[in-house]
């Protein structure tokens, strides 16, 4: 199956995979359907990342600190 898309395997009715919501339009393009996990429920790490050598730039900061203002409003949003 050298060239061929991970969601081919599937529309041929052999599996199941996990994906990002992010992956819908090529679900609907393969006609297969999405369902979203309950339980267990799934999280997902993100992280900032910066060269170490290197002061950010005014923009890059302003938009690291909106970044984090906006995430400690959300009650349960970091662990």
């Amino acid at each position: 199956m050298i060239g061929a898309h991970p969601f081919t395997p599937l529309s041929a009715g052999m599996g199941i995979t996990v994906c990002i919501p992010y992956a819908a339009s090529l679900v609907r393009l393969y006609s297969l359907v999405m369902r979203p996990l309950t339980d267990p429920v799934v999280t997902r790490r993100f992280f900032v990342l910066g060269r170490s050598d290197r002061s950010l730039s005014p923009a890059a900061h302003a938009f690291r600190e909106f970044l984090f203002e906006e995430i400690a409003k959300r009650d349960g949003f970091v662990d």
